[in-house]
């Protein structure tokens, strides 16, 4: 039996890779990061603590991750105010939606939402919209259809905006077709009309169209996810990183296997530190093996992109997925490269998720920081990972 409180790659994350001092206490950004939320180049983070066991000026009572990678307030603040002017722009973008069902007016609906000046979120008007129409008829979606056209050719909405709205509903499309089992071949023909008139690229919509012909049987897929809930709820109590892959292996529906990596993620977000590291651990032991590094950053690409939901349940989001973030690139679950990403508005929470882990990972001593960004150091006698080797 496997069982680590530690990485499988913890060698490789442990190498020196950024800039500063070794000894450093107080440790100073590379960059500023987004503007009005990280500070400016210099800035300090609040981290006066040593890591170093053998150092004499160690004090593990001193010690807490919490304090630590603990957003700045003002960053806090910023991703309040973001997550507030999200909700004004849904309600507003949904109340537009509905009264466009019944009068089908273009220009009355792009005024209404013109009048909202809240542009950052318009990658998501196409996703409200279609979303509202799955239940409407058929009269209503092509109504729906031409919209998109029309806020396209008058460059109301770009192209990547809407092939970002595509993508956000093929990412919960399981989901959706519990409320609305017809959604896949309705939200099929839109995009096949959007690719059709150029305004969402073949190359893109066909992807889409490929990753979720898998998908089609929606009966077998929630079979299998409650197949994962349980490997998940398993793995937790047991910590038994070979008998979660041995389980994972025997599903064999490698299609699906980014619903592992979710939903280690967003369980673990409303438990404990204890299972934030033990998700960690297991995603960073499958990740290019059984579960290839696009699977991992498809799972967090939706989680992302639901960052308003999951702050419902979960108010901290912002520091433990940024925590996430930062400790699965440490670890080589997930490449650098996914840090940079076109299809989130540059203030959304998503993004702003993005840029803290990204003020983690810039911190010189960020290896030593994110090995022990769940505290994992402090719960070696913990009953499900004590005798587990380092």
């Amino acid at each position: 039996m496997m069982k680590t409180t530690k990485t499988i790659k913890s060698q490789k994350r442990d190498k020196p890779r950024h800039s500063g001092s070794e000894q450093s206490g107080n440790l100073k950004k590379g960059g500023a990061g987004a503007k009005g939320a990280w500070g400016k180049p210099g800035d300090e983070l609040a981290y006066d603590y040593v890591l170093d066991e053998n150092d004499p000026n160690y004090d593990p009572s001193e010690y807490s991750p919490d304090v630590v990678f603990t957003p700045k307030e003002e960053a806090r603040a910023q991703f309040q105010a973001t997550i507030e002017e999200y909700n004004v722009f849904k309600r507003g973008a949904k109340a537009a939606a509905k009264e466009f069902m019944v009068a089908q007016d273009n220009d009355e609906f792009m005024k209404r939402i013109k009048e909202m000046d809240l542009p950052i979120y318009f990658q998501d008007l196409v996703y409200i919209t279609i979303k509202l129409s799955l239940d409407k008829k058929e009269s209503a979606r092509h109504a729906v259809s031409n919209l998109i056209y029309r806020m396209w050719k008058d460059e109301f909405l770009s192209s990547a905006q809407i092939t970002s709205s595509f993508n956000k509903l093929y990412d919960s499309l399981d989901d959706i077709i519990l409320d609305f089992p017809t959604a896949k071949p309705v939200i099929g023909e839109l995009l096949h009309h959007a690719m059709d008139n150029n305004y969402v690229s073949k190359v893109d919509g066909a992807s889409l169209l490929e990753a979720n012909v898998l998908l089609a049987d929606s009966a077998s897929v929630q079979k299998k996810k409650k197949q994962l809930s349980v490997i998940v709820t398993e793995y937790f109590d047991s910590a038994d990183v070979d008998d979660a892959t041995k389980s994972l292996q025997e599903l064999e529906s490698p299609y699906i296997y980014f619903e592992l990596i979710k939903k280690l993620v967003s369980t673990s977000l409303d438990k404990s530190d204890v299972e934030r590291e033990l998700a960690v651990v297991l995603i960073a032991h499958l990740s290019g093996g059984e579960v290839p590094q696009s699977a991992v950053a498809k799972a967090l690409n939706i989680l992302l992109g639901r960052v308003e939901d999951i702050y419902l349940d979960v108010p901290n989001v912002l520091n433990l997925l940024s925590r996430f973030l930062a400790r699965l690139v440490s670890d080589e679950a997930l490449p650098p490269s996914f840090l940079i990403r076109a299809d989130l508005g540059g203030q959304d929470m998503g993004y702003q998720v993005i840029m803290q882990a990204q003020y983690w990972l810039d911190q010189p001593q960020a290896s030593e920081m994110l090995a022990d960004v769940f505290g994992a150091e402090y719960r070696r006698h913990d009953r499900r990972v004590s005798n587990a080797p380092l």
